[in-house]
Protein backbone atom coordinates (compact mmCIF):
# COMPACT_ATOMS: atom_id res chain seq x y z
CA UNK A 1 0.00 0.00 0.00
CA UNK A 2 1.77 3.38 -1.00
CA UNK A 3 2.23 5.68 2.21
CA UNK A 4 -0.59 8.09 0.65
CA UNK A 5 -2.98 5.42 0.67
CA UNK A 6 -2.31 4.81 3.92
CA UNK A 7 -2.74 8.26 5.32
CA UNK A 8 -6.04 8.17 3.75
CA UNK A 9 -6.87 6.01 6.09
CA UNK A 10 -6.01 7.88 9.13
CA UNK A 11 -8.61 9.00 11.39
CA UNK A 12 -7.33 12.88 11.67
CA UNK A 13 -9.82 13.73 14.19
CA UNK A 14 -8.29 10.91 16.73
CA UNK A 15 -4.87 12.31 16.01
CA UNK A 16 -5.32 15.29 16.94
CA UNK A 17 -6.94 14.11 20.06
CA UNK A 18 -3.50 12.49 21.09
CA UNK A 19 -1.70 15.84 20.83
CA UNK A 20 -1.20 18.32 23.70
CA UNK A 21 -1.62 21.00 22.13
CA UNK A 22 -4.90 22.93 21.23
CA UNK A 23 -5.83 22.12 17.52
CA UNK A 24 -9.30 23.69 15.73
CA UNK A 25 -10.24 23.39 12.53
CA UNK A 26 -11.74 26.57 10.69
CA UNK A 27 -12.87 26.96 7.19
CA UNK A 28 -11.41 29.10 4.69
CA UNK A 29 -14.67 31.11 5.40
CA UNK A 30 -13.43 31.59 8.99
CA UNK A 31 -16.14 28.99 10.37
CA UNK A 32 -15.12 26.80 13.33
CA UNK A 33 -15.51 23.23 12.23
CA UNK A 34 -14.52 21.14 15.11
CA UNK A 35 -11.57 21.15 18.06
CA UNK A 36 -9.81 18.83 19.97
CA UNK A 37 -10.28 18.39 23.69
CA UNK A 38 -6.92 20.55 24.79
CA UNK A 39 -7.73 23.61 22.35
CA UNK A 40 -11.44 23.00 24.64
CA UNK A 41 -9.71 22.91 27.55
CA UNK A 42 -7.24 25.91 27.31
CA UNK A 43 -10.61 27.99 26.13
CA UNK A 44 -12.88 26.69 28.17
CA UNK A 45 -15.34 25.70 25.69
CA UNK A 46 -17.39 22.99 25.19
CA UNK A 47 -17.12 21.56 21.36
CA UNK A 48 -20.56 20.84 20.52
CA UNK A 49 -21.67 24.58 20.94
CA UNK A 50 -18.99 26.54 19.17
CA UNK A 51 -19.12 24.66 15.93
CA UNK A 52 -20.53 26.41 13.24
CA UNK A 53 -19.79 29.89 14.42
CA UNK A 54 -17.42 32.69 13.00
CA UNK A 55 -13.80 32.04 14.16
CA UNK A 56 -13.59 35.60 15.81
CA UNK A 57 -16.52 34.97 18.19
CA UNK A 58 -14.52 31.19 19.56
CA UNK A 59 -11.03 32.60 19.67
CA UNK A 60 -12.22 36.35 20.57
CA UNK A 61 -7.81 37.25 20.23
CA UNK A 62 -7.20 40.90 19.66
CA UNK A 63 -6.11 39.69 16.02
CA UNK A 64 -9.28 39.28 15.29
CA UNK A 65 -10.30 42.78 16.36
CA UNK A 66 -7.45 43.83 14.12
CA UNK A 67 -8.69 42.01 10.99
CA UNK A 68 -7.05 38.37 11.16
CA UNK A 69 -3.67 39.36 10.63
CA UNK A 70 -3.08 35.63 10.59
CA UNK A 71 -5.01 35.40 6.98
CA UNK A 72 -7.89 34.05 7.50
CA UNK A 73 -9.91 34.22 4.19
CA UNK A 74 -12.88 35.12 6.14
CA UNK A 75 -11.54 38.58 6.87
CA UNK A 76 -8.15 38.66 5.08
CA UNK A 77 -7.31 37.19 1.25
CA UNK A 78 -9.29 34.58 0.23
CA UNK A 79 -6.81 31.78 -0.22
CA UNK A 80 -9.06 29.17 -1.91
CA UNK A 81 -12.56 27.87 -1.80
CA UNK A 82 -13.84 24.34 0.26
CA UNK A 83 -13.46 21.38 -1.62
CA UNK A 84 -15.28 18.16 -0.56
CA UNK A 85 -12.47 15.76 -2.34
CA UNK A 86 -9.21 14.51 -0.56
CA UNK A 87 -7.96 16.67 2.48
CA UNK A 88 -4.19 15.75 1.93
CA UNK A 89 -3.34 14.61 4.87
CA UNK A 90 0.06 14.64 4.12
CA UNK A 91 -0.03 18.42 4.81
CA UNK A 92 -0.08 17.61 8.57
CA UNK A 93 3.39 17.16 8.57
CA UNK A 94 3.29 21.42 8.94
CA UNK A 95 2.89 20.75 12.61
CA UNK A 96 6.42 20.20 12.94
CA UNK A 97 7.05 23.68 12.38
CA UNK A 98 5.47 25.17 15.23
CA UNK A 99 8.67 25.80 16.97
CA UNK A 100 9.45 28.37 14.00
CA UNK A 101 6.23 30.16 13.88
CA UNK A 102 3.20 31.94 15.43
CA UNK A 103 2.25 34.85 16.41
CA UNK A 104 1.90 35.92 20.52
CA UNK A 105 -1.34 36.89 21.55
CA UNK A 106 -4.26 36.57 23.65
CA UNK A 107 -7.56 34.67 23.37
CA UNK A 108 -10.91 35.35 25.91
CA UNK A 109 -12.38 32.11 27.45
CA UNK A 110 -15.57 31.29 27.74
CA UNK A 111 -15.38 32.07 31.50
CA UNK A 112 -14.13 35.68 30.58
CA UNK A 113 -10.17 34.83 31.06
CA UNK A 114 -7.34 36.29 28.86
CA UNK A 115 -5.04 33.92 28.38
CA UNK A 116 -1.77 34.58 25.86
CA UNK A 117 -0.80 32.21 23.91
CA UNK A 118 1.08 31.29 20.47
CA UNK A 119 -1.97 31.02 17.34
CA UNK A 120 0.14 29.30 14.48
CA UNK A 121 -2.20 29.16 11.73
CA UNK A 122 -1.68 26.70 9.09
CA UNK A 123 -3.40 26.29 5.45
CA UNK A 124 -4.29 22.29 4.30
CA UNK A 125 -4.25 22.09 1.17
CA UNK A 126 -6.19 19.29 -1.34
CA UNK A 127 -4.07 17.60 -4.02
CA UNK A 128 -4.94 20.58 -6.33
CA UNK A 129 -3.25 23.03 -3.84
CA UNK A 130 -6.63 24.44 -3.17
CA UNK A 131 -6.99 25.69 1.53
CA UNK A 132 -9.68 23.31 2.18
CA UNK A 133 -9.07 24.06 6.30
CA UNK A 134 -6.67 25.90 8.38
CA UNK A 135 -5.74 24.23 11.50
CA UNK A 136 -4.93 26.90 14.32
CA UNK A 137 -2.37 25.73 16.67
CA UNK A 138 -2.38 27.46 20.62
CA UNK A 139 0.19 27.03 23.11
CA UNK A 140 -0.73 28.12 26.39
CA UNK A 141 1.88 30.88 27.53
CA UNK A 142 0.27 31.81 30.73
CA UNK A 143 3.52 30.34 32.63
CA UNK A 144 6.37 32.39 30.87
CA UNK A 145 3.93 35.46 30.94
CA UNK A 146 3.36 35.17 34.72
CA UNK A 147 6.95 34.76 35.45
CA UNK A 148 7.76 37.56 33.05
CA UNK A 149 5.21 39.83 35.43
CA UNK A 150 6.68 38.50 38.16
CA UNK A 151 10.02 39.42 37.76
CA UNK A 152 8.70 42.43 36.74
CA UNK A 153 6.86 43.17 39.26
CA UNK A 154 9.80 42.11 41.96
CA UNK A 155 11.99 45.11 39.68
CA UNK A 156 9.32 47.08 40.29
CA UNK A 157 8.68 46.99 44.44
CA UNK A 158 12.64 47.77 44.70
CA UNK A 159 11.68 50.91 43.27
CA UNK A 160 9.29 51.66 46.00
CA UNK A 161 12.32 53.12 48.79
CA UNK A 162 12.77 56.01 50.79
CA UNK A 163 14.40 56.80 53.92
CA UNK A 164 12.00 59.21 55.54
CA UNK A 165 9.98 58.05 58.54
CA UNK A 166 6.55 58.34 56.28
CA UNK A 167 8.06 56.01 53.76
CA UNK A 168 9.62 53.83 56.13
CA UNK A 169 5.87 53.76 58.00
CA UNK A 170 4.50 52.55 54.47
CA UNK A 171 7.13 50.50 53.66
CA UNK A 172 6.79 48.12 57.06
CA UNK A 173 3.02 47.90 56.87
CA UNK A 174 2.93 47.18 53.20
CA UNK A 175 3.55 43.38 53.59
CA UNK A 176 1.03 42.92 56.11
CA UNK A 177 -1.59 44.74 53.99
CA UNK A 178 -0.95 43.11 50.60
CA UNK A 179 -1.37 39.69 52.73
CA UNK A 180 -5.64 40.44 53.18
CA UNK A 181 -7.78 41.41 50.94
CA UNK A 182 -8.76 44.14 52.22
CA UNK A 183 -9.60 47.13 50.05
CA UNK A 184 -7.07 49.34 49.34
CA UNK A 185 -7.14 53.44 49.02
CA UNK A 186 -4.12 55.14 47.58
CA UNK A 187 -3.98 58.93 48.30
CA UNK A 188 -1.02 61.52 47.31
CA UNK A 189 -0.65 63.87 44.54
CA UNK A 190 0.20 63.59 40.91
CA UNK A 191 3.75 61.52 40.49
CA UNK A 192 3.88 60.71 44.12
CA UNK A 193 4.24 57.15 43.12
CA UNK A 194 0.41 55.38 43.49
CA UNK A 195 0.16 53.30 40.48
CA UNK A 196 4.09 51.75 41.47
CA UNK A 197 2.25 51.28 45.07
CA UNK A 198 -0.65 49.35 43.80
CA UNK A 199 1.35 47.23 41.73
CA UNK A 200 3.74 46.58 44.77
CA UNK A 201 0.28 45.33 46.59
CA UNK A 202 -0.50 43.05 43.83
CA UNK A 203 3.29 41.73 43.38
CA UNK A 204 3.63 40.89 47.19
CA UNK A 205 -0.06 39.05 47.55
CA UNK A 206 -0.84 35.77 46.84
CA UNK A 207 -2.48 36.99 43.90
CA UNK A 208 0.45 37.46 42.45
CA UNK A 209 0.37 35.28 39.80
CA UNK A 210 -3.46 36.69 38.52
CA UNK A 211 -3.78 39.35 36.44
CA UNK A 212 -3.04 43.13 37.51
CA UNK A 213 -5.50 45.67 35.79
CA UNK A 214 -5.56 48.86 35.79
CA UNK A 215 -8.15 51.48 34.44
CA UNK A 216 -7.27 55.08 33.81
CA UNK A 217 -10.91 56.84 34.18
CA UNK A 218 -11.05 60.09 32.78
CA UNK A 219 -13.38 61.77 31.64
CA UNK A 220 -15.98 59.67 29.86
CA UNK A 221 -19.58 59.22 29.37
CA UNK A 222 -21.05 57.35 32.38
CA UNK A 223 -22.45 54.40 30.11
CA UNK A 224 -18.86 53.99 28.88
CA UNK A 225 -17.50 53.78 32.04
CA UNK A 226 -19.91 51.03 33.27
CA UNK A 227 -19.39 48.71 29.91
CA UNK A 228 -15.64 49.07 31.07
CA UNK A 229 -16.02 48.09 34.43
CA UNK A 230 -18.70 45.52 33.72
CA UNK A 231 -19.11 44.38 30.51
CA UNK A 232 -21.99 44.16 28.73
CA UNK A 233 -23.97 41.53 26.84
CA UNK A 234 -23.69 42.63 23.14
CA UNK A 235 -24.06 41.03 19.54
CA UNK A 236 -21.19 38.62 20.03
CA UNK A 237 -22.06 35.54 21.63
CA UNK A 238 -20.29 35.70 25.05
CA UNK A 239 -20.41 39.70 25.17
CA UNK A 240 -17.72 41.85 25.96
CA UNK A 241 -15.88 41.54 29.51
CA UNK A 242 -15.18 44.49 31.59
CA UNK A 243 -11.94 45.01 33.61
CA UNK A 244 -13.43 43.37 36.99
CA UNK A 245 -14.07 40.19 34.57
CA UNK A 246 -10.58 40.54 33.34
CA UNK A 247 -8.97 40.72 36.81
CA UNK A 248 -10.32 37.57 37.97
CA UNK A 249 -8.77 36.52 41.02
CA UNK A 250 -6.45 39.52 40.72
CA UNK A 251 -5.99 43.00 41.19
CA UNK A 252 -8.49 45.76 39.48
CA UNK A 253 -7.04 48.90 40.04
CA UNK A 254 -8.45 52.22 39.63
CA UNK A 255 -6.49 55.09 39.13
CA UNK A 256 -8.40 58.54 39.66
CA UNK A 257 -11.69 57.67 42.07
CA UNK A 258 -12.61 61.27 41.91
CA UNK A 259 -13.67 61.30 37.91
CA UNK A 260 -16.32 58.37 38.83
CA UNK A 261 -19.95 59.13 38.55
CA UNK A 262 -22.18 58.85 41.82
CA UNK A 263 -24.03 55.57 39.98
CA UNK A 264 -20.79 54.10 39.25
CA UNK A 265 -19.90 54.20 42.84
CA UNK A 266 -23.01 53.09 43.65
CA UNK A 267 -21.81 49.82 41.56
CA UNK A 268 -18.65 49.66 43.11
CA UNK A 269 -20.47 49.71 46.65
CA UNK A 270 -22.16 46.59 46.04
CA UNK A 271 -19.41 45.05 45.06
CA UNK A 272 -17.47 45.29 48.27
CA UNK A 273 -20.23 44.48 50.41
CA UNK A 274 -21.76 41.06 48.43
CA UNK A 275 -18.59 40.30 45.88
CA UNK A 276 -20.79 40.45 42.88
CA UNK A 277 -21.29 42.94 39.17
CA UNK A 278 -23.86 43.34 36.92
CA UNK A 279 -22.93 43.70 33.10
CA UNK A 280 -24.27 45.65 31.21
CA UNK A 281 -27.98 44.76 29.26
CA UNK A 282 -28.23 41.59 31.92
CA UNK A 283 -29.94 41.62 35.43
CA UNK A 284 -28.23 39.12 36.87
CA UNK A 285 -25.38 39.52 38.99
CA UNK A 286 -22.15 37.56 38.26
CA UNK A 287 -19.78 36.81 41.10
CA UNK A 288 -16.31 38.24 40.78
CA UNK A 289 -13.16 37.46 43.21
CA UNK A 290 -11.27 40.60 42.16
CA UNK A 291 -9.23 42.73 44.93
CA UNK A 292 -9.91 46.51 44.80
CA UNK A 293 -7.12 49.32 45.06
CA UNK A 294 -8.01 52.56 44.07
CA UNK A 295 -6.45 55.97 44.42
CA UNK A 296 -6.91 59.84 43.82
CA UNK A 297 -4.48 62.90 43.81
CA UNK A 298 -7.11 64.72 45.55
CA UNK A 299 -8.12 65.26 49.62
CA UNK A 300 -10.96 62.06 50.08
CA UNK A 301 -12.42 64.73 52.89
CA UNK A 302 -12.53 68.00 49.94
CA UNK A 303 -14.02 65.47 47.82
CA UNK A 304 -17.50 63.88 49.95
CA UNK A 305 -17.92 68.00 50.94
CA UNK A 306 -17.74 68.84 46.88
CA UNK A 307 -20.56 65.63 46.50
CA UNK A 308 -17.63 64.51 44.09
CA UNK A 309 -17.35 61.15 46.15
CA UNK A 310 -19.42 59.12 48.31
CA UNK A 311 -18.99 58.61 52.31
CA UNK A 312 -20.59 55.33 51.93
CA UNK A 313 -17.71 54.34 49.61
CA UNK A 314 -15.13 56.03 50.96
CA UNK A 315 -15.76 54.47 54.75
CA UNK A 316 -15.47 51.10 53.01
CA UNK A 317 -12.31 51.91 51.51
CA UNK A 318 -10.79 53.62 53.80
CA UNK A 319 -9.68 50.61 55.78
CA UNK A 320 -6.84 50.17 53.71
CA UNK A 321 -6.03 53.98 53.57
CA UNK A 322 -2.21 54.96 52.32
CA UNK A 323 -1.20 57.94 51.91
CA UNK A 324 2.14 59.06 50.07
CA UNK A 325 3.11 62.26 50.97
CA UNK A 326 4.58 64.82 48.40
CA UNK A 327 8.33 65.02 48.19
CA UNK A 328 8.63 68.58 49.33
CA UNK A 329 7.20 66.71 52.74
CA UNK A 330 9.87 64.35 52.85
CA UNK A 331 13.14 65.79 51.54
CA UNK A 332 15.56 63.71 53.50
CA UNK A 333 14.53 60.76 50.43
CA UNK A 334 15.94 63.51 48.00
CA UNK A 335 19.78 62.58 48.24
CA UNK A 336 18.65 58.97 48.66
CA UNK A 337 16.47 59.02 45.48
CA UNK A 338 18.91 61.20 43.59
CA UNK A 339 21.76 58.08 44.21
CA UNK A 340 19.30 55.50 43.58
CA UNK A 341 17.93 56.40 40.14
CA UNK A 342 21.53 57.27 39.21
CA UNK A 343 22.95 54.22 39.59
CA UNK A 344 19.71 52.31 38.01
CA UNK A 345 20.05 54.71 35.00
CA UNK A 346 23.99 54.23 34.95
CA UNK A 347 23.77 50.81 34.68
CA UNK A 348 20.90 50.74 32.11
CA UNK A 349 22.74 52.71 29.78
CA UNK A 350 26.22 51.50 30.86
CA UNK A 351 27.64 54.56 31.80
CA UNK A 352 30.55 55.38 33.86
CA UNK A 353 28.15 57.99 35.80
CA UNK A 354 29.02 58.14 39.88
CA UNK A 355 27.08 61.07 41.02
CA UNK A 356 26.87 65.04 40.98
CA UNK A 357 28.93 67.59 40.91
CA UNK A 358 28.45 70.20 43.67
CA UNK A 359 26.72 72.29 41.70
CA UNK A 360 24.23 70.29 40.15
CA UNK A 361 23.74 68.68 44.12
CA UNK A 362 22.83 71.86 45.37
CA UNK A 363 20.74 72.40 42.23
CA UNK A 364 19.04 69.79 42.45
CA UNK A 365 18.33 69.48 46.47
CA UNK A 366 16.84 73.04 46.36
CA UNK A 367 14.25 71.85 43.83
CA UNK A 368 10.71 71.85 45.29
CA UNK A 369 9.83 69.01 42.66
CA UNK A 370 6.23 69.71 42.07
CA UNK A 371 5.78 66.74 39.97
CA UNK A 372 7.50 64.41 42.87
CA UNK A 373 9.06 61.30 42.23
CA UNK A 374 8.17 60.95 38.87
CA UNK A 375 9.72 64.32 38.19
CA UNK A 376 13.17 63.31 40.13
CA UNK A 377 13.17 60.32 38.10
CA UNK A 378 12.97 62.22 34.76
CA UNK A 379 15.47 64.46 35.83
CA UNK A 380 18.22 62.13 36.77
CA UNK A 381 17.49 59.69 33.25
CA UNK A 382 17.87 62.99 31.06
CA UNK A 383 21.31 63.60 33.25
CA UNK A 384 22.47 60.22 33.36
CA UNK A 385 21.92 59.61 29.86
CA UNK A 386 23.45 63.14 28.45
CA UNK A 387 26.52 63.25 31.02
CA UNK A 388 29.63 61.85 29.34
CA UNK A 389 31.61 62.21 32.86
CA UNK A 390 32.04 60.32 36.10
CA UNK A 391 29.57 63.38 37.79
CA UNK A 392 27.15 65.14 36.63
CA UNK A 393 27.46 68.81 36.62
CA UNK A 394 25.11 71.97 36.35
CA UNK A 395 25.31 71.82 32.43
CA UNK A 396 23.74 68.28 32.25
CA UNK A 397 20.50 68.86 33.81
CA UNK A 398 17.13 69.93 32.19
CA UNK A 399 17.15 73.28 31.06
CA UNK A 400 14.16 74.50 33.22
CA UNK A 401 15.90 73.58 36.31
CA UNK A 402 18.79 76.16 35.12
CA UNK A 403 16.50 78.97 35.00
CA UNK A 404 15.91 78.88 39.10
CA UNK A 405 19.61 78.13 39.69
CA UNK A 406 20.10 79.37 42.88
CA UNK A 407 22.27 82.31 43.04
CA UNK A 408 24.71 81.14 45.34
CA UNK A 409 25.45 78.23 43.15
CA UNK A 410 25.64 80.74 40.26
CA UNK A 411 28.45 82.43 41.57
CA UNK A 412 30.40 79.13 42.65
CA UNK A 413 30.00 78.43 38.68
CA UNK A 414 31.21 81.80 37.55
CA UNK A 415 33.88 81.88 40.02
CA UNK A 416 35.16 78.43 38.94
CA UNK A 417 35.11 79.67 35.02
CA UNK A 418 37.16 82.71 36.24
CA UNK A 419 39.40 80.39 38.27
CA UNK A 420 39.85 78.28 34.71
CA UNK A 421 40.25 81.20 31.94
Amino acid sequence: MLFSQQLAAVDILSVLETLPLGIALVSPEGVFLHCNSAFARLANLEKERVQGLPCRHVLRSRLCVAGCALGCGAFGQKEGTPHSGSIGLGHLAEISALARHGVETDILTASHKKIFVRLTHIPVHDENGIIVFYLDVLEDLSPIKKLELRLQHEDRQKSVVGKSPAMERILTILPGLAATDTPVFLTGETGTGKDLLAETLHAMSSRSHEPFVRISVGPMPEQHLLEELFGSVGQTLHGKSGRFQQAGSGTLYISELADIPLAVQLRLIRFLDEGVVTMEGQTTPMRVNARLITGTNKMPESLMAQGALLPELYYRLNIGHLHLPALRQRVEDIDFLLLYFLEQFAARFKKEVQGFALDAKKCLTAHTYPGNVRELRNIVEYAVMVCPHRLVGLEYLPAYLLQAVPPEVKKTKQAKRGKQA
